[in-house]
Order: C-alpha cells, then sequence, then structure tokens
C-alpha cells in the first residue's frame, strides 16, 4: 500500500511520495521529479497499490481542486499538441504534460483516454485511437491544426496568435475559476494555509458537514496553547501545531479538550482519527447530523 500526497510547490500540484533522494526527505513525484521536503505544501493524499488503484478514491473535492489548478498551470488552448476528444473539444497542454492533463483535468489515465477514442496531438503528429474511428469533429480539429488526418505525415509550422481570442475548438478555463493562492497581496499568509487546512479537512465527510456551516477562520490565537482556530457559534476547533506541520502530517487527530474545544494534531497514520466517540457527539451537536469517526488506530 502507498500513500501518495498532492503537493504545492508553488505552481501546477503533483501527485508524489515522500521518499529519500540523495540522503535528503524530498517529494517525488510521478515523473521522477523531486521537491525538497520543506518546500511542499500537502492538500490531500491518498492510498493504494500503486496510483492508478490509489487515484480512484480521491475525495470529490479534491479532485474538483486539483482540475482547477489543471485549467490554471495545464490547458493551453493556444498550443499545437493536447488531446482531442470524440466530440471535437480540444484540450490543449503544453509540451511533457499530455499525461499531466489526462489525470487531472480530464481525470483519466492516458491509456483510457486513447481506448476511449481521444486522439492525442504532438507538435508533429498524432495518435488516432486504436479501437475506435476517428469522428468527422476531430478531424475537422486536426484540418485545423495543420494535419492531414489520415496520414502520418508531419504538418506545417502550425502557431495561434496569442493576441486574439482562442479557436473556438479549444476548451478555456471557467471565466469564474479562483484558486486557494488567488488573494490579495494584502492577506497574511497564514490565512491561506489555514484555508489549505480546511480544504484538506474537507475530504472527510463530518468535517465537511460541518465547514458547510458558517465559521470564522482565526490564524493568530494570540497568546495561549492554540496557534491557530476554526470557530462555529458552540464549537472551536484548533491546534498548537503550526497549519505547516498539520499539512505535511499522514493524517489528523481529533481530541476534545472541554466540552466546547476539540484539538487537532498530526497523526501517523492516513485518515482522520479521533480519541473517544466525544468528539463525534460535539460534531454531531453542531451539525445536527450523523456521521462517523474513523477508529483511532
Amino acid at each position: 500500500m502507498e500513500t501518495y500526497c498532492l503537493i504545492n510547490a508553488g505552481a501546477m500540484p503533483r501527485w508524489s511520495i515522500l521518499t529519500t533522494h540523495r540522503d535528503e526527505l524530498v517529494w517525488m513525484n510521478l515523473k521522477g521529479q523531486t521537491t525538497p521536503f520543506a518546500d511542499g505544501r500537502v492538500m490531500g493524499h491518498i492510498s493504494g497499490n500503486g496510483f492508478e488503484n490509489a487515484r480512484k478514491s480521491i475525495p470529490e473535492g479534491l479532485a474538483k481542486l486539483e482540475q482547477d489548478y489543471a485549467y490554471r498551470f495545464l490547458l493551453d488552448p493556444y498550443s499545437n499538441q493536447g488531446w482531442i476528444a470524440p466530440d471535437g473539444k480540444f484540450y490543449g497542454c503544453k509540451y511533457w504534460t499530455h499525461d499531466d492533463i489526462a489525470y487531472a483535468l480530464l481525470m483519466k489515465s492516458p491509456l483510457a483516454l486513447e481506448y476511449g477514442g481521444w486522439v492525442r496531438v504532438h507538435d508533429d503528429s498524432f495518435r488516432r485511437p486504436e479501437i475506435a474511428e476517428i469522428t468527422k469533429r476531430q478531424e475537422s480539429v486536426l484540418v485545423k491544426l495543420g494535419f492531414e488526418p489520415w496520414e502520418f505525415t508531419p504538418r506545417t509550422k502550425y502557431e495561434i496568435d496569442r493576441s486574439s481570442p482562442p479557436p473556438r475548438y479549444a476548451v478555456t478555463a471557467p471565466d469564474d475559476l479562483v484558486l486557494p493562492g488567488d488573494f490579495d497581496e494584502e492577506m497574511d499568509a497564514a490565512d491561506v494555509g489555514l484555508t489549505h487546512l480546511v480544504e484538506r479537512m474537507r475530504e472527510h465527510d463530518i468535517l465537511a458537514a460541518l465547514l458547510d456551516k458558517d465559521h470564522e477562520l482565526i490564524d493568530d490565537v494570540g497568546p495561549g496553547t492554540w496557534d491557530w482556530m476554526i470557530q462555529w457559534d458552540g464549537l472551536s476547533i484548533g491546534g498548537e501545531e503550526t497549519v505547516d506541520d498539520l499539512l505535511r502530517a499522514e493524517g489528523l487527530h481529533l481530541s476534545r479538550t472541554s466540552f466546547d474545544t476539540i484539538e487537532v494534531s498530526s497523526w501517523p497514520y492516513p485518515g482522520l482519527h479521533s480519541s473517544s466517540s466525544a468528539e463525534e457527539r460535539m460534531i454531531e451537536r453542531e451539525i445536527g447530523d450523523h456521521a462517523r469517526l474513523a477508529p483511532a488506530a
């Protein structure tokens, strides 16, 4: 069983494993590229026997977040390479990112796309579906991209004027796309980190329901035990570990500290854990719903 973490190091988050490289602790993505441990922010994690099996368990909220990042950092409607869907929609991408956009934006493996009838386009060639014929709409886009769709011959130089609107066949990012990092320069970076922690906590149904209720993020509690806090009318959740440390932790542990407070700490096992049923009852009381916490390991 392998644990894969979605690591944000400042641009497109990558699914990575925690390992050592040249005697240093690093995050290594699926292409073998490494990021120093301290430079990677954990946005979520999945586990399984190999990435193909693990990715089947990606929580819906985390999958949506990864797609939003892919729209921003991987999709390029002006590109001369990418994927053409059977309906003729062109998902342009940069060099060496076909597999990335397949997993992150289209939520399928490259092989699944090809067997599903998608055309993989490179700057000088394209790959036809192995078990499906090229559709008329795919053929039309290939012609617009400078190919003769029934001949495996290099096309003439193909470029799009980036000062003009993107081609009508090209998929573009949603107009209302907003990423967690899209914040006002005056906003404190700690608040952004706390937002990332909230997104990680949303992976768990019981906390997702709680976080759907109105709450306040407090990234600096002031003098006292806790470093940060999430506050509702009748419940406060916080911790003395820094947000960065919690984002890098394998799992999270909840522990009741009083009748209306729960403390979050790092846990060495994937998932959400609790000390007793007290934490569950407190959350149920606040959301008026019934859900179960994973038992402590």
